[in-house]
């Protein structure tokens, strides 16, 4: 009986540490602004100076197969 007793008072103190310790994963970000695409390989394309004004503005997710049928 006695150790029932210890299992109940074990229980209820570590239960609501278990309820309360859930993650939180922080503020959420839109990261789906101007996102440009265009279906070919392109010389200086990495540089941030490059003009990318004619590619297509697409939005995330996107797959670039669908541009190919």
């Amino acid at each position: 009986m006695k150790t029932k007793v210890v299992w109940a008072v074990i229980l209820l103190v570590l239960f609501p540490k278990c309820a309360y310790s859930q993650l939180s994963f922080g503020q959420p970000e839109k990261i789906n602004d101007e996102w440009r695409f265009i279906l070919k390989d392109v010389d200086g394309a990495q540089s941030p100076n490059y003009n990318d004004t004619r590619w297509q503005n697409v939005d995330l997710p996107h797959d670039w197969s669908i541009k190919e049928s």
